[in-house]
Formats: C-alpha cells, structure tokens, sequence
C-alpha cells in the first residue's frame, strides 16, 4: 500500500516533529500533500525560539498505479495560540488584572492555566496598558500592547490575530483563573477535526444560580449541538414550570475558539440588532448564518468580576 512520511529534524525546543499520510480513503494530489505538510511544519517549528538548525526530509513510497490517497480519519494537526484579553480599565473591580495577594497578577494565574495544555503553541496576553505588561514581565509572560479604542476583547484578540499565522485562536478571558486546561485543548481538538468557524463552551446550570441573573447568558442547543440563540433571559422559556420534560437551563462559559480567517472577518461585520439588545457579542455569527458548535463540560470556572469573588479566590487558593 502506497504511504507518505514526513519529518522534521530541528533543534530546542522541539528536535523532532512527523506526521504521515496512508494512502487509502480519498484521493488527494500528491504535490499539494506534500507542500501542505512542509508548509505546516516549518512554519510551526520556525516560528518558536532558539531553533539551532532545521532539515526537511520527505519520504513517499508509491506502488502502481502511482498515486496518493489519504487516510481521512488520520488529521492533521493544526497550530493553536491562546490570546487572552486584558484591559486595564474595570467598573466593579479596578484594576483588577494586577490584584496580587497570591503573589502573581490576576492574569498570570490565568497564564498558568493555559500553561496546562497539551495544543496550545502559544500564549499571548494582550493588554492596552503598560502596567500590565510590566507586572507580567518577571513570569516571562509574551505580552502585546494593543489599540485603547476596542469595544470588546474579541476586538483586541483580533487585532493580535491579524500578526499570526496559526489557524487557531482560543479566546480565554483574563479573569478566569481557575480555567480548565481539558476545555481548552477540547476546543482545539474540535476545530481540528471538524468544519466549524467558531466554537464556545457551556455547563448545566448551577443548582443555587438564577435564571432569571442577567449576567449568567443561557444558550439553547440544537440536536448537533450548535447555539440556537444565547441570552440573558431565562430560554428555553418554561410556560409549564412544573412538567417534566422541561430542557434544563445550560451556562454559557466566556470561552471561544475560532478559525483565524474567520475571526478577522467577524470582528468586521457590523453589530446586529439582537446583539445590540442583548449585548452578547456571539449572537453577530448567529445572525450572519454562521453556526457556532457549543462543548458540554461538567463545570465552569470561577471569573473574578468583584473584590468580593477575588476574596473567595484567595479562600481557595490558600486550601490548595
């Protein structure tokens, strides 16, 4: 059976990388195949630091009648940068990306997280002020300053993606620093293996929560669960409280991943009028007809939008 192999020798980080095609499944043109794979992994190599040297080899073995196929259930890999979105302005909490009691900004402990991932290439802070990067500069930190004049952190992340190459970029909000690393890596591994532009994330509602608390967002999923509609309000609208069958509230979680080309093209279209009522962002792609896939996860992180919530975080962080 006719196969491909690629490889990659190079120096630290990352001495050795491979990736291999069998051919069976789908045809694919040989020539692209193999630039796709080289284009790949020189770009991910190139891109880290300290590279000492770097050799491409390929290897393509084919029988009669002398042409490539590809395994599709064997997926490539893609490259994935998590870009983190903080602003030095805050109303219920001043500051608060540079609260330290821990000994480590606010932010850093988000950092920490995602330093947890097994996909993730890169992890960038992108900030508007100098305060920021200069706290985050001793826990060598890859900041980016940024426009003061964004409306939204997807803005920002934006423009950070705008510099990149990867095909990935994980939104994961500054004041979450208790962020799952599995969910991240989730995300990653749905884009990866599928066809979605956008995905996000949500939990069952919890037990003590509100549905009727604005600042919880409730999503409604369809069967393939893609977002019908997210909102502050409490949907799906129970019109018999007791029957049970009702569908159960689900959280919506303030993380996000989208396609790169995708992100830039987003953040151009203009505000749509049930984004503008409800003041969630993500209701733009719905509204434009783009689909975005929602991950169930068992719980949701704890954000840090008062003193009060940095206060119980500290409780927290002194049991660990």
């Amino acid at each position: 059976m006719p196969w491909l192999e690629f490889f990659l020798l190079g120096g630290h980080p990352r001495p050795h990388l491979s990736g291999r095609a069998t051919a069976q499944g789908t045809r694919c043109d040989l020539s692209r195949i193999i630039f796709t794979f080289r284009e790949y992994f020189l770009r991910d190599l190139t891109q880290r630091t300290h590279i000492t040297k770097l050799h491409f080899h390929t290897r393509v073995v084919l029988r009669p009648p002398f042409r490539a196929e590809c395994d599709p259930s064997r997926e490539m890999r893609l490259s994935a940068v998590v870009v983190i979105p903080a602003r030095y302005g805050s109303t219920r909490f001043p500051a608060k990306m540079l609260a330290d009691q821990t000994g480590r900004p606010l932010v850093q402990h988000v950092v920490d997280r995602v330093r947890g991932c097994a996909k993730v290439r890169q992890i960038i802070v992108a900030t508007d002020d100098q305060r920021i990067v200069d706290a985050l500069r001793p826990f060598d930190t890859h900041t980016v300053m940024t426009s003061k004049d964004h409306q939204s952190g997807t803005d920002r992340i934006a423009e950070v993606a705008s510099s990149l190459r990867d095909e990935i970029i994980i939104n994961v909000q500054g004041d979450e620093p208790e962020i799952e690393p599995e969910i991240i890596d989730a995300l990653v591994e749905r884009l990866e293996q599928n066809k979605e532009q956008m995905v996000t994330a949500a939990t069952d509602y919890p037990k003590a929560g509100d549905p009727n608390d604005p600042n919880l967002v409730k999503v409604v999923l369809g069967n393939e669960g893609r977002a019908m509609y997210f909102s502050r309000a409490p949907i799906p609208y129970r019109r018999e409280p007791q029957f049970a069958g009702n569908a159960p509230y689900l959280l919506h979680l303030g993380i996000y991943g989208y396609r790169r080309d995708f992100l830039l093209q987003y953040t151009k279209w203009p505000q749509t009028p049930a984004e503008l009522t409800e003041k969630l962002e993500q209701l733009r792609a719905l509204e434009h007809g783009e689909g975005i896939f929602v991950l169930k996860v068992k719980r949701a992180a704890h954000g840090i939008d008062t003193p009060q919530q940095y206060e119980a975080f500290l409780k927290r962080q002194k049991k660990l």
